[in-house]
This record gives structure tokens, C-alpha cells and sequence, in this order.
């Protein structure tokens, strides 16, 4: 049986970098996906919430060694 937890690490750990080398202050963005525990096979959708007054012009990532293609919305990214 696939360990849900797994895919929230990997998630984790392609966006930490982004976060960590982001320039100056700025809050790091609100990273949300849904079904909160994934199962192997399943449709995921994450959402990247662009903080206030950031300028994110773009987000990368993968899950489970595939890429995340993300699309710009109003108010933020979703893949």
C-alpha cells in the first residue's frame, strides 16, 4: 500500500528551494493540495497562493517524479 506521506514529502521538498533562495523578506507562499492525503493513482491538485506584494512570476515542481505543470490565476498558481 502506497504511504500517502511520501507524496507530501516530495511536494515539500521541490518547493523548499524555491523558498529558500526567494530574495529579501517577502512571506513565503501558502502551498495548499487537495485530497490532503493522496493515494497512489489519484488526482491531485496543488495550489501555490502568491503572497501580497510578492513578485512570483512563475512555479516549478514535481510529484511522485513527475512534473507539475502550473497555470496563473487571479490569485496565485494551480497545478
Amino acid at each position: 500500500m502506497p504511504n500517502p506521506r511520501r507524496y507530501v514529502a516530495a511536494l515539500a521538498l521541490c518547493l523548499v528551494p524555491a523558498i529558500l533562495t526567494s530574495q529579501g523578506t517577502a512571506a513565503a507562499p501558502r502551498v495548499t493540495w487537495w485530497p490532503r492525503l493522496p493515494l497512489q493513482g489519484s488526482l491531485v491538485r496543488v495550489v501555490v497562493g502568491a503572497p501580497a506584494g510578492g513578485g512570483v512570476t512563475a512555479v516549478s515542481g514535481e510529484l511522485a517524479g513527475e512534473p507539475l505543470h502550473f497555470e496563473r490565476f487571479a490569485d496565485g498558481f494551480g497545478a
